[in-house]
This record gives structure tokens, C-alpha cells and sequence, in this order.
């Protein structure tokens, strides 16, 4: 039975995803609707995003929720 590890924190994948989408939080923003100050937030680890959240973000930044959630896939 396969085992997913986590190696990475959702804050530090979020930052990459942005950085290789080129977006910026206003831009996530914008894209999911959600509010700037709780992006801020993920961003810098203070909260985890929960899962509608995370799909939302996913989504826009083209990438899988797990990877996003730090999850070696």
C-alpha cells in the first residue's frame, strides 16, 4: 500500500506555484475569490487553507491539491 509523504509546507508550495504561474496574491484574488488578508495568511504559514480553499487555488494556479497541500505525488 502506497503512502503519501508530506515534504513540503502548503505555504512554501503555494509560493512556488505562484512564482512559476507568475501570479501574484491579487491575482489568486481576483481568480478564486478569496479575500487578500487570508491569502496573506496561507502564504505566510500562519493558517492552512481547508479544502475548498485549496481546490480553488489549485485550479488556478494548474496545479493538484495534494502537491499544493505539500504531498510528494
Amino acid at each position: 500500500m502506497a503512502t503519501n509523504v508530506r515534504i513540503a509546507t502548503t505555504s512554501a508550495r503555494l509560493k512556488e506555484a505562484m512564482y512559476s504561474a507568475g501570479k501574484t496574491p491579487a491575482d489568486l484574488a481576483r481568480e478564486t475569490g478569496l479575500n487578500k488578508s487570508t491569502l496573506s495568511r496561507y502564504l505566510s504559514g500562519a493558517i492552512e487553507p481547508k479544502q475548498n480553499a485549496i481546490a480553488k487555488l489549485a485550479s488556478s494556479l494548474n496545479v493538484s491539491e495534494m502537491w499544493l497541500w505539500g504531498y510528494d505525488v
